[in-house]
């Protein structure tokens, strides 16, 4: 990748955060939807930055 794009990258994503929130709209454009049993709410675990549904506990990210 050439260096124009990884400042571009830069002044995209400030933080990793902002970095992930990326992502997980765009993973989940229509609503979060649990892959395993299809439930629509789920934790957040930062420690081990992954997400868990709330119904089976199913661990992600």
């Amino acid at each position: 990748m050439d260096a124009y794009l990884f400042e571009s990258l830069d002044d995209t994503f400030k933080t990793e955060e902002d970095c992930v929130r990326f992502l997980t709209k765009r993973r989940w454009a229509g609503g979060f939807c649990c892959p395993s049993c299809g439930y629509h709410l789920f934790y957040i675990i930062k420690t081990r930055n992954l997400l868990e549904c709330k119904e089976c506990r199913t661990q992600f990210h």
